[in-house]
C-alpha cells in the first residue's frame, strides 16, 4: 500500500508539473500568411481581403489540435490614416467569422497599429504582444510554434524561442529561405499555413 501511495503521489505531482509548463500556442502572423497581401499593400477593407488557398482548412486543422491559436499582426495602415481602428476590428471579425463558419478557431488576437518610425514596443519584431498573449492565455511560450511570412515574423519567434516556421507565400515569395543563410532558427519553410498546420500535427504526434 505504501508503494502505491508513493505511485500516486508522483503520478499526481508530473500532473502538477505539466500543468504548470502551461498550453502550447500556435502563434499566426496575418498579411500574407493568412491572406493574400504584396509587398507595401494595406488590407483597408474587408472586399481587399482574400484567403490564401488552403487557409480556412488550416484553421479547421488547427482547432482539432490541444492547442491556442493566436493572431500577432503589425497593422501600420492605422496611423498611416489609411483606416480606422474600427475599421481593422470589422476586418478581423469578418476574418474570424470566416474561420470559425470552416470549422476553424481563433482563441486571440492583437495587432500594433504603429509605423516604424514611432519605435513603439509591440511592432513584430518586438514581443510584447506575443508575451501579452501568453500570459492572457497560459502560454507556455519555449513549447509554442510561430508561422510567417517575413523574417520580422521569425526574428520575434527566434527571441521567444519558439519553433519557428516561415511560409513561401507573402514576403516569402521574394526572399531566399535557405534556412542556412540566416542567423535567425528557421525550423521549417514549407509553402503554405495548411502545409505549416500538417507540420504542426506531425510535431505534436512525436
Amino acid at each position: 500500500m505504501k508503494v502505491k501511495r508513493q505511485v500516486n503521489q508522483l503520478s499526481k505531482e508530473i500532473e502538477e508539473i505539466e500543468e504548470l509548463k502551461g498550453d502550447i500556442g500556435v502563434f499566426i502572423d496575418r498579411d500574407g500568411t493568412i491572406n493574400i497581401a504584396g509587398a507595401g499593400e494595406y488590407i483597408t477593407s474587408w472586399p481587399m481581403f482574400k484567403f490564401i488557398p488552403g487557409t480556412l482548412e488550416a484553421f479547421a486543422t488547427l482547432a482539432k489540435l490541444p492547442v491556442k491559436i493566436l493572431i500577432v499582426t503589425n497593422q501600420s495602415a492605422v496611423h498611416r490614416g489609411l483606416i480606422t481602428k474600427y475599421g481593422i476590428e470589422l476586418i478581423h471579425g469578418m476574418m474570424e467569422f470566416e474561420i470559425v463558419s470552416n470549422g476553424g478557431r481563433i482563441d486571440g488576437l492583437k495587432y500594433c497599429p504603429h509605423t516604424a518610425k514611432e519605435n513603439c514596443d509591440c511592432r513584430k519584431p518586438k514581443t510584447l504582444l506575443f508575451e501579452e498573449l501568453a500570459k492572457e492565455h497560459a502560454i507556455d511560450i519555449e513549447r509554442s510554434i510561430n508561422i510567417g511570412d517575413h523574417i520580422r515574423d521569425m526574428q520575434a519567434g527566434n527571441d521567444l524561442g519558439m519553433t519557428n516556421i516561415m511560409v513561401r507565400t507573402g514576403h516569402g515569395k521574394m526572399m531566399n529561405l535557405d534556412m542556412s543563410s540566416h542567423e535567425i532558427n528557421i525550423h521549417y519553410v514549407v509553402d503554405d499555413l495548411k502545409a505549416a498546420s500538417e507540420i504542426i500535427v506531425k510535431e505534436l504526434k512525436m
